[in-house]
C-alpha cells in the first residue's frame, strides 16, 4: 500500500510519498520493500503519483511517459490523454471475463487496486497557465478524473493524513511549510500504519521553472522537526506541577 499527498502552496505544487511495498495479503504474513518510487513527471508541467500494485503502477507510468514525448505539455492537454491511455489499458489487460479474484476471499473478482494523482499547471500562454490542479484518477471508478478543488489530494492509506489536513491544511501555507506538512502526515501515518513507510520522497512543480525533485539531504531536516512537532504535541496534555 501507499502514502499520496499532494498540496497547493505559494502557486505551487508539492508532490510527496512514501516509498514502501507491501507484498502478500494484508490479512496475513506480508514482506516489504522501502525502495519503490511512486512520484513521477510526465512532463516539466505535469506530474504523476501511482498508488496500489506497484509494479503495475510503474509499468503505467513509463508507458504514459513515452506517450507523452512533448515536454512543454500542460495538464489540460495531458489529462484526457492519460484518462483515456488507463483506461484501454486496463481493458486491455483486465477484461471482464478475466478479472482477478482477491487472494483467500470468496468476493466476486475485481480488477487490480490502483489509483493515481495526476497535478499540474496548464500550458505556458493559456489562460489559465498559472492556476494548480490536482485530479485522482481510481481505478475502480474506470479512472474519471476526480478534480481536487480544495488545496490537497490523498490517495492510499489516508485516513490519518486527511484528519490531519484537515486540522492544519489551510491555502495560505508557505512552501516550505506545505512540504513539512506534507512529509509529517506521511510519517505520521507509518506510525500508525505498516503498510506505509520508507523514505519519503517530494516532488515540487513550479509554473516558472516546473517539475523538480527535492533532494533526500534537505528532506533529513525534517525528521526531527516531525519528531519535536509530536513533542510539543504530548506537553500539551501534561499536568504541570503537583
Amino acid at each position: 500500500m501507499t502514502l499520496l499527498v499532494c498540496l497547493k502552496a505559494e502557486g505551487k505544487l508539492v508532490l510527496a510519498s512514501d516509498s514502501r511495498g507491501t507484498f502478500g495479503d494484508p490479512r496475513g504474513v506480508t514482506a516489504q520493500n522501502d525502495s519503490q518510487i511512486k512520484v513521477f513527471p510526465l512532463t516539466n508541467r505535469v506530474g504523476i503519483m501511482a498508488a496500489g500494485v506497484g509494479e503495475l503502477g510503474a509499468t503505467v507510468v513509463q508507458t504514459l511517459q513515452r506517450q507523452l514525448p512533448d515536454p512543454k505539455a500542460g495538464i489540460e492537454a495531458v489529462l484526457p490523454t492519460v484518462c483515456a491511455s488507463l483506461t484501454s489499458m486496463y481493458d486491455q489487460w483486465f477484461p471482464i471475463e478475466k478479472f482477478q479474484v482477491q487472494p483467500l476471499t470468496d468476493d466476486n473478482a475485481t480488477r487490480p487496486d490502483l489509483a493515481f494523482i495526476l497535478a499540474g499547471f496548464p500550458s505556458i500562454g493559456s489562460e489559465h497557465s498559472g492556476e494548480p490542479e490536482i485530479y485522482s484518477l481510481v481505478g475502480a471508478l474506470n479512472f474519471a478524473p476526480l478534480l481536487h478543488n480544495y488545496g490537497f489530494g490523498l490517495s492510499g492509506v489516508c485516513q490519518y493524513a486527511l484528519y490531519l489536513l484537515n486540522r492544519v491544511y489551510r491555502g495560505d501555507l508557505a512552501l516550505t511549510d506545505a512540504i513539512g506538512l506534507a512529509h509529517y502526515v506521511i510519517t505520521e501515518t507509518a506510525t500508525q500504519d505498516g503498510k506505509v513507510g520508507g523514505p519519503v520522497r517530494i516532488a515540487i512543480i513550479d509554473p516558472r521553472t516546473g517539475y523538480s525533485t527535492v533532494p533526500g539531504s534537505d528532506l533529513s531536516k525534517f525528521k526531527s522537526r516531525d519528531q519535536a512537532i509530536n513533542e510539543e504535541l504530548a506537553k500539551l496534555f501534561r499536568t504541570r506541577g503537583g
